[in-house]
């Protein structure tokens, strides 16, 4: 076990980092919903599209990450440094990510398929995307990504990764992570994806790495359709989601064996 350091943030300390950030999304959205009553701003707007997904992830947790930040002794600019990736690994990292978003696009699929989403969450999906294609693609493929890495991996998982042993860390991390997505569908593959995020920053601290990772996916999951009502949804591929696990089980085990020789560092120690 990781000797334990008085350093921002502890398990408790990031769930109530979290309870934050949702009580100040609730906030703004109560207010958006009398705002929304009167004549001031038509709901079916883009500005109102704007004011209702952008605001939030742009200012409310712009908010939380610097006071994540100020709270841990870190900087932003801190956070991004990290060691460079040998770039022979690129196209094995490529193919690892593909792989595993394939896999867990699918197995979301079959997740809908046993635990169907009640009519709240997906009245919520679709209120996201009758957006125009740009603004959701915006947000859902550059936006939270950025947002979601530095809260979850450059202020959670940094933290624990100075407490915790790195298995406790990473996998403590992806409760939160699976968590803060509230649906069972979302929650699930939340879970893992927040497995693989957090085992590829432990292994490089890359901010941009996890980044680009939860950006790949939420692009494929845009084209496929995984988040929504359409056709995509209707259909899984069983062939697809394992040759995605194959694809990922192949590339992960083939990046473990280099990692372990580039990145020795001593458990809960950073790379500088």
């Amino acid at each position: 076990m990781v000797e334990e350091e008085k350093t921002y943030p502890s398990f408790f300390q990031a769930c109530g980092l979290l309870l934050c950030w949702f009580f100040l999304i609730t906030a703004w959205g109560f207010f958006l919903s009398l705002l929304f009553r009167t004549t001031i701003v038509d709901e079916h707007s883009t500005s109102a599209y704007i004011l209702q997904w952008f605001f939030p992830h742009l200012v409310l947790s712009s908010g939380i990450i610097w006071f994540g930040l100020q709270r841990a002794g870190e900087t932003g600019s801190g956070v991004w440094k990290s060691p460079p990736i040998p770039s022979f690994l690129y196209p094995f990292l490529l193919l690892f990510l593909i792989g595993q978003s394939l896999f867990l696009i699918e197995f979301s699929v079959l997740i809908q398929h046993l635990f169907p989403l009640p009519d709240l969450w997906m009245e919520v999906f679709r209120d996201l995307f009758r957006g125009h294609w740009f603004l959701v693609f915006l947000l859902v493929a550059v936006i939270v990504p950025i947002v979601e890495e530095f809260i979850f991996r450059g202020i959670i998982l940094r933290g624990f990764l100075k407490r915790y042993t790195p298995f406790l860390a990473v996998v403590l991390s992806s409760v939160l992570f699976a968590l803060m997505h509230m649906n069972i569908v979302q929650m699930v593959t939340g879970f893992l994806a927040g497995l693989v995020l957090g085992w590829l920053y432990y292994k490089t601290y890359s901010l941009k790495l996890v980044i680009v990772a939860h950006a790949l996916h939420n692009t494929l999951s845009l084209i496929s359709g995984g988040y929504t009502e359409f056709p995509a949804l209707e259909v899984m591929s069983y062939k697809l989601m394992f040759s995605g696990l194959i694809v990922a089980l192949a590339t992960f085990f083939y990046l473990s064996r280099y990692w372990k020789k580039l990145f020795q560092k001593k458990e809960g120690e950073f790379i500088e």
